[in-house]
């Protein structure tokens, strides 16, 4: 894919981009990083800084669990995966 250059407003501030993601992409992640900053704004806080530290704070928490879960996931997809194997080695005994 080739670098383009890509435009996004967060909390009033614009950035110019130089990525090889997609626009869509990069639009939506800009819309939910302003959106957390206006939530976290409306609670009272006033330090632009602050605020974006919050929600990287915020995504980074998330990210963390996401990517436990994850984990788990796969160790159950492992987990059935060996049964089932398991149950056609018992299977093909049978034949």
């Amino acid at each position: 894919m080739s670098k383009k250059t890509v435009q996004v407003t967060i909390f009033n501030e614009s950035y110019s981009l130089v990525t090889d993601e997609s626009e869509e992409c990069l639009a939506k992640a800009a819309s939910i990083v302003d959106q957390q900053m206006r939530d976290i704004a409306q609670a009272g806080f006033t330090d632009t800084r602050k605020i974006a530290v919050l929600v990287s704070l915020q995504l980074a928490n998330k990210l963390l669990h996401l990517e436990k879960d994850s984990l788990e996931c796969e160790q159950e997809r492992n987990t059935v995966t060996d049964w089932l194997k398991e149950q056609d080695e018992k299977l093909s005994s049978f034949v």
